[in-house]
């Protein structure tokens, strides 16, 4: 009966154990992911500035793209504390909002290197995503995709 029970306490040890390690492993992926938006939205708001003093165009997303960085680096400081998952989830569905105003913008501007531009940031909020466990459907992930650019 004894051994029985060492051995019942070791196996539910071992899946704690593992059960940890994922949700660490989880929560570091998804740090990572956030990370990586905000700085590839962060390029996005240097790149439409410099292709403004460039030209006449005034790009009209960098106030999109600047709150999809400060909404990402909220995401990810949420993640950083431990946040609960409804604080989490709640913080993505900013990020959501933005990167679609974002992606929407770009789309109207006209402007193949904002089209460009906005490859790494449409790549690192799949990542995200990823990270959550969300895996938009086929038609969804094509609508998020900017048009070729020729």
């Amino acid at each position: 009966m004894l051994v029985a029970r060492t051995v019942t306490v070791a196996v539910a040890s071992g899946i704690l154990l593992a059960l940890a390690s994922c949700a660490t492993t989880s929560r570091a992926n998804l740090t990572n992911a956030a990370d990586n938006l905000e700085y590839n939205a962060n390029a996005l708001v240097r790149d439409g500035h410099d292709e403004s003093a460039r030209t006449d165009y005034r790009p009209t997303y960098e106030h999109d793209a600047r709150a999809l960085a400060d909404d990402a680096r909220d995401l990810r400081r949420a993640v950083d504390d431990r946040a609960p998952d409804a604080d989490v989830h709640a913080s993505f569905e900013r990020v959501r909002k933005s990167y679609h105003a974002v992606r929407d913008e770009v789309a109207h501007s006209d402007s193949v290197q904002a089209r460009r531009d906005l490859g790494p940031v449409t790549d690192s909020y799949r990542d995200v995503e990823h990270a959550l466990g969300i895996y938009p459907d086929e038609r969804e992930a094509r609508a998020d995709r900017p048009p070729p650019v020729d």
